[in-house]
């Protein structure tokens, strides 16, 4: 029986970095880099309400990455699926992971008015 797997995530959050553009040297394709900061509630220990924040790193690609790179600024709320890509690289002679989220879709849903207000 072959095994199936699925690679799919879905995020809500806050951009938590100035989004960074560039074209890849060898093929030109347009790549948008950023960060999401995510918070979940949870109780500690001593029974108190406490919230937790998470950092993803998040890569959109190609024409996507054109679009949201003309409006995408820190503070903006998010809406992200995509897919989980890990690459291994070697630093210092470590071996080091770095895990990104590929987004296949970005909804922004930071209300338009309270954009071209925070600009």
């Amino acid at each position: 029986m072959p095994h199936i797997g699925l690679n799919r995530v879905l995020l809500i959050g806050d951009v938590a970095s100035e989004p960074r553009f560039k074209l890849t040297p060898e093929r030109k394709l347009p790549r948008l880099w950023f960060r999401v900061r995510t918070e979940e509630a949870y109780r500690g220990a001593d029974e108190q309400e406490r919230t937790r924040s998470s950092y993803h790193t998040v890569v959109v690609w190609g024409d996507r990455a054109q679009a949201l790179r003309a409006f995408l600024r820190p503070g903006h709320t998010v809406a992200i699926e995509g897919r989980l890509s890990t690459s291994v690289y070697e630093l210092a002679g470590k071996k080091r992971y770095e895990t990104e989220v590929v987004a296949t879709s970005v909804v922004v849903l930071t209300p338009r008015d309270a954009r071209e207000h925070a600009a």
